[in-house]
């Protein structure tokens, strides 16, 4: 379809042009969010020492409503399991959720403050088969399940994970340089 082509030759875009992943993940976020399209669009890291995902980047429509939610986001902790985002971390799999009034148990840490969020998908971004974080596409339309973006969405996971371990692998190589000097 064209928003998978889309989707996927901005991100692929981005990768080519990207120095570091903390500068990377809004713009991908931002990318995939107008190519889906949704409304609102997160990024969630895995906190090392906590072993929690954390929300480090939110990006979404202008709507004060969804502000807000954005905001609440920010400020979630979730363990491996919990939610959408901790159910990927998990499976190491992309989820799709037609309707997430249909399994509330998908946002309970969001409920009070949702905007009226019905469709959702979330994608792992992975390192090998380590999960390194998730992408989360939120939407106020009811989704139907489309396979061939949840491919495209796997895919963009697994490139943004190779672009992650070059740098990982670069950052180590200049650690070890370091040292020797």
């Amino acid at each position: 379809s064209e928003r998978r082509q889309r989707a996927y030759l901005e991100v692929m875009r981005l990768l080519a042009t990207a120095t570091n992943q903390r500068d990377l993940m809004p713009k991908v976020v931002d990318a995939l969010r107008r190519a889906v399209p949704c409304e609102v669009g997160a990024y969630w890291d895995i906190d090392d020492d906590t072993q929690r995902l954390m929300c480090t980047d939110v990006l979404h429509d202008p709507d004060p409503s969804l502000a807000e939610f954005a905001h609440m986001l920010r400020g979630i902790r979730y363990v491996a399991g919990a939610d959408l985002p901790g159910l990927v971390w998990r499976s190491g799999e992309v989820y799709w959720v037609q309707d997430i009034s249909e399994e509330p148990s998908l946002l309970s840490k969001r409920q009070a403050v949702n905007p009226g969020i019905r469709g959702a998908c979330a994608f792992p971004i992975k390192v090998g088969p380590e999960v390194v974080g998730i992408v989360e596409l939120l939407s106020r339309e009811r989704w139907e399940v489309d396979l061939e973006l949840a491919e495209t969405l796997e895919s963009i996971g697994s490139q943004i994970g190779l672009f992650v371990e070059r740098r990982r692998t670069e950052q180590d190589l200049r650690k070890s340089e370091t040292r020797k000097a």
